[in-house]
């Protein structure tokens, strides 16, 4: 796909009251239909129209896009959807890929410590949020679903870090209270009162910020420090939960140890009120026929994290059989045992995953997954997750000339699916000209191939 310069009436960073701003290029997404059936559209040669509050206003051609008072022209770049990512973690970035052995025994030796020595650095802590948030935007992710800090300073930090660049946020301060260093743990009314705050500070800012109660997982909180995070949601119930589940069979063996009195692991979260349509589970892959029944009935949203389960050893999700039950699904790139920050790793990688299954997923059902699909799940598609009018802008530009690779296999592409399933798999960080969220320019990526 040949390079085409772009070209501008004026600057579109620029503020300016009441103007319109055209972005053109090849726009690139997966559609579903009121049936629920999922599409690839692909529309070569238009543009988003995009009004001074960052709302696409119209799609068109591009002989139509003449009257926007500023044009951007990509020319035969392609214009996606950012990505969301639904699951990772914050003070991960910098351990990412340390070697280890299945999950409990990686969270004891390295994540625990990592994230200790983390929160009792507040200038490690501010480097960590910026270079976290950098390598979620030269990857194409818009929006990330976030686990914080287990202090309040931390998480601080990173709502900051994330008002400043204008990206979407999903996070929360971490609670637990037990099994875990001394230094990461809060006594009850302490997490509580941290979280009132925060929650009074951030949650719902600017659209774009918001708040997520965030127990680690049912083995870190007593039954006490539940119930408080349980009344919490009560007083307010737009609030986001998001946590662990299922992940590894030592875990749930575990949970049920902890939980004896609980019907099985989902059911410790849902004794306190914690499942809900706004409740985003990691992992879920020994979730049992019960759990996942119950797991559709209240919309609540499972990420898959298939490269930090393949990292741990943790197993397989079943993704087609959750699929077609009707689970709602997002991906994860999980960093820190998740070994990228890329969107187009983590699908390539739940391909595989689906192999070894003996499954079969379509590749617009993953980009489905890391777009609108996960947008429904965190009830923003009203918002964001496809390129239509009435949706905020958030959408990242692709040029696939700055990978070779992926430049010599696009032509004998036959169809539309070949061509997405090209980009899973050989598009990388390189390929990201720039993001843009509320139609605001956020990152421009002057790599090259």
């Amino acid at each position: 796909m040949a390079s085409n310069a772009r070209r501008s009436k004026l600057d579109a960073n620029k503020p300016g009251g009441m103007m319109s701003t055209a972005i053109i290029g090849h726009i690139f997404q997966v559609v579903q239909d009121a049936q629920g059936t999922l599409s690839i559209d692909s529309r070569p040669d238009h543009g988003l129209m995009i009004d001074d509050q960052g709302t696409i206003t119209s799609v068109m051609p591009k002989k139509d896009c003449g009257h926007a008072d500023r044009i951007v022209d990509y020319g035969d770049r392609l214009i996606l959807p950012g990505f969301i990512d639904t699951h990772v973690h914050f003070p991960q970035t910098d351990m990412i890929g340390v070697y280890s052995g299945e999950l409990l025994e990686w969270l004891d030796e390295h994540t625990f410590p990592h994230e200790t020595a983390l929160i009792q650095d507040p200038e490690q802590a501010k480097d960590s949020a910026k270079a976290f948030a950098n390598e979620l935007f030269r990857h194409g992710t818009c929006t990330a679903v976030a686990f914080a800090c287990s202090k309040k300073s931390a998480t601080q930090i990173l709502f900051e870090e994330f008002d400043r660049n204008g990206a979407r946020l999903v996070s929360g301060k971490i609670s637990m209270n037990r099994f875990a260093p001394e230094g990461m743990l809060d006594q009850i009314d302490d997490d509580l009162q941290a979280q009132s705050q925060l929650i009074q500070d951030w949650n719902g800012k600017d659209e774009r910020l918001f708040y997520a109660l965030s127990p680690r997982f049912a083995p870190s909180c007593s039954a006490d420090l539940l119930q408080g995070i349980s009344d919490l949601l009560v007083k307010n119930p737009k609030l986001y939960v998001q946590t662990h589940f299922a992940e590894n069979l030592d875990e749930v063996a575990w949970v049920k140890d902890l939980f004896p009195k609980s019907t099985d692991y989902l059911g410790v979260y849902e004794d306190y009120g914690l499942i809900n349509e706004r409740c985003i589970l990691a992992h879920g892959i020994y979730a049992s026929a019960s759990e996942r029944e119950r797991l559709k009935r209240s919309r609540t949203m499972v990420s898959h994290c298939p490269t930090s389960n393949l990292f741990l050893g943790s197993g397989l999700l079943p993704y087609r059989s959750f699929r077609e039950q009707g689970i709602v699904l997002g991906l994860g790139t999980d960093v820190g045992a998740g070994t990228s920050f890329s969107l187009w790793q983590t699908m390539a990688e739940a391909v595989k995953v689906s192999k070894l299954r003996r499954e079969q997923v379509l590749p617009e059902d993953l980009f489905f997954a890391a777009t609108l699909g996960a947008a429904q799940g965190l009830q923003l598609s009203d918002r964001i997750g496809s390129l239509e009018a009435g949706k905020q802008a958030d959408f990242q530009v692709i040029d696939p000339s700055r990978r070779e690779l992926l430049k010599r296999r696009l032509p004998y592409c036959h169809d539309h699916r070949q061509f997405l399933s090209a980009l899973i798999f050989h598009c990388d960080d390189r390929n990201l000209e720039s993001l843009w969220v509320k139609g605001r320019k956020i990152f421009e990526n002057n790599t090259s191939a």
